[in-house]
């Protein structure tokens, strides 16, 4: 205003030694709500302004031209998201990750947090020095260093770019060869196919094309793969030359004593350590991920992608974990669409996979986990196998109709990562991202129609002018009916099932409704329908929570799979996951404004006088009145 001449020297001197009167707090990547996603908008504002151009054809600039980029993130929903994260993982989780290893002998924790069953001393050591130096590389003070250094900055990135090229290319192999696979089991089953002649040879014809069309595919990429290998070899070996010296002379640097800052549950922490006991002490603390999104239009609501994106910016959000027995619906979505019904019961005993069958080169005889129950040797339904979440059966189901139905399953629903054809990822081995995960779950609330992720809800220009929306694509993926079937299988997790040798039967989930657990407390009139999942040695935890109106994932686990509870009880997903689900959903239901449904989900009218509830005798069945011990589960 001086500059201008609106205001005297006397009236601008006056003026600047008033207070602003405004509270100021400064604004980083590292801070405020939300950083994950902010990360995850600036990645996707990238791609979409590649082919987003003005109308002179000259590229946009985000920051100077006046955009509006409006999100589908909720605020109060990401608050929600975050407070459930910080709250069981600060308060609950973290210290009785602690306390557990503290309790152990002297002789176990000498490698605490990391635990490797049937090692030697010598690979226990190995093991562990390899996660550690794998932790110096990735963070951020190396990275620094590494970006500092022009020459061994350039063969490195270099050799990452040729490295991840060339993994594309493997990737395209083994997606374009698990098609082939399916089709050639759809030619198969044609073969053997006596009747109607003439439609059959028809449709032989058409799938051998399809064969055809894949197998050229696999060639083209395996080409570009083999070809390719001269040139990745010599980009490895100019990177090795420059990169080792580096990183012998960074192992140095990182074991000298410094003061620094740390991250702990209760604030930063200032003091004076090593570089590499940084790492350690980083690596002890539990990460999570949370993703919420409405199943109905795709939008995406709260998304937490790790517990501090100062000191933790990975995002586990996108990355690939094992996911446990969250696979499991895949499983049975492939049993409903063959015609099984959810009240179909299954004998709970021991299943054998023999050597050759589905390619397996021994035979297979996968366990239920934890130690014997009482629903052993006894049939149960589909639901109620589901809600306990009983290998046996689910490998019965896969047993039947065989890994390539079921992958197909997952595919339509929207899982894109490579799943090899093999009857053991019944019990949920695949790495899956938690993105894809909620996106697959969506399907079944959204009465088996598939709608794409989307977070960005429109672009405007600085008049004003939309000048980007997105288009989601809609497939639908699986029938109405089939869709509200799992529905009601996986609404067993969070309810109490029927007795069974006289003994009280509950989902996995049900602590959901627990009066005496904070994340609990959620009435019965509130249908929820979800999948626990736990992974080997109990190094990932799940849950998979769907409503009508919002479905919601969360993973927790540490950075390495190799720190973990020794606890199942401590270390499954009911105790590691659910809690955070619990947490976020009981505030989404406090408010209001949201106008988040509490109802039940809606029944096809084709199945409104169908009967889901397997059990009828109301004398025979558990309900909430009952004694439970809720600590028993």
């Amino acid at each position: 205003m001086l500059k201008n001449e609106k205001i005297t020297k006397f009236e601008f001197d006056s003026l600047k030694k008033l207070p602003l009167g405004i509270k100021f707090n400064l604004a980083s990547h590292h801070s405020g709500t939300a950083t994950y996603f902010r990360q995850e908008v600036k990645k996707k504002l990238r791609k979409i302004f590649k082919t987003l151009k003005k109308p002179d054809g000259t590229p946009y600039n985000v920051y100077q031209d006046g955009l509006k980029i409006y999100t589908s993130i909720n605020y109060d929903m990401q608050r929600y998201a975050e407070n459930a994260v910080k709250t069981h993982l600060g308060k609950e989780l973290q210290p009785a990750f602690f306390k557990h290893w503290k309790s152990k002998s002297k002789n176990i924790k000498k490698y605490a947090p990391f635990y490797f069953e049937d090692y030697t001393e010598e690979e226990k050591s190995d093991a562990v020095e390899k996660l550690i130096k794998n932790g110096i590389r990735t963070s951020g003070r190396y990275r620094r260093a590494l970006d500092a250094n022009n020459q061994v900055r350039t063969v490195t990135y270099a050799y990452n770019r040729a490295t991840t090229k060339n993994q594309k290319w493997i990737n395209k192999v083994q997606y374009f060869d698990s098609k082939r696979h399916l089709v050639q089991q759809e030619l198969n089953r044609l073969n053997r196919d006596t009747t109607n002649a003439w439609v059959i040879r028809k449709e032989k014809n058409r799938v051998r094309k399809e064969i055809k069309l894949y197998q050229d595919s696999i060639s083209k990429y395996k080409k570009k793969s083999s070809d390719f290998k001269v040139q990745l070899e010599q980009k490895r070996k100019e990177y090795l030359k420059l990169w080792k010296p580096f990183d012998r002379d960074m192992m140095t640097k990182f074991d000298v004593k410094i003061p620094m800052r740390i991250f702990t549950w209760e604030g930063e922490k200032d003091t004076v350590m090593s570089p590499r006991d940084s790492v350690i002490h980083h690596k002890w603390y539990l990460r999570s991920g949370l993703l919420s999104i409405d199943p109905h239009t795709g939008f995406i609501k709260a998304w937490v992608g790790g517990i501090n994106y100062k000191y933790f910016q990975y995002d586990h959000v996108r990355a690939t974990r094992q996911v446990g027995s969250t696979f499991k619906p895949f499983v049975y979505a492939t049993a409903i669409e063959n015609g099984v019904n959810p009240c179909e019961e299954y004998l709970n005993e021991e299943v054998t996979f023999p050597a050759g069958t589905f390619g397996l080169e021994e035979s297979w005889k996968p366990k239920n986990a934890g130690e014997e129950s009482h629903l052993d040797g006894q049939s149960l339904t589909l639901k109620m196998a589901l809600a306990n979440s009983i290998n046996s059966i689910t490998a019965r189901i896969m047993k039947n109709f065989g890994p390539e139905a079921v992958i197909d399953v997952a595919r339509r629903c929207g899982i894109t990562t490579p799943i090899e054809a093999v009857p053991s990822i019944c019990l949920g081995t695949p790495d899956v991202s938690l993105y894809e995960m909620v996106s697959a779950y969506s399907v079944f609330a959204n009465k088996g129609v598939r709608v794409e992720p989307q977070f960005i809800t429109k672009i405007e220009d600085k008049n004003g002018s939309v000048i980007w929306s997105p288009s989601p694509k809609r497939i639908e993926v699986m029938t109405e009916e089939n869709a509200y079937k799992m529905i009601e299988l996986l609404s067993g997790v969070a309810e109490y099932g029927p007795k069974v040798g006289g003994k009280a039967t509950f989902g996995t989930g049900v602590r959901l409704r627990s009066p005496s657990r904070p994340y609990g407390k959620i009435p019965y009139s509130v249908k929820i329908a979800g999948k626990t999942g736990t992974t080997q040695m109990q190094s990932d935890g799940w849950f998979m929570g769907i409503t009508p109106d919002l479905v919601t994932g969360v993973w927790t686990g540490c950075e390495d799979r190799a720190a973990h509870f020794l606890s199942l009880q401590l270390g499954m997903g009911t105790n590691m996951a659910l809690p955070i689900w619990g947490y976020y959903m009981n505030d989404v239901y406090k408010n209001s404004k949201l106008k988040v449904s509490k109802g039940d989900f809606e029944v096809p009218e084709s199945l409104e006088n169908e009967e889901f509830n397997c059990v009828k005798r109301r004398l025979n069945s558990v309900g909430p009145s009952d004694a439970i011990d809720y600590d028993d589960f």
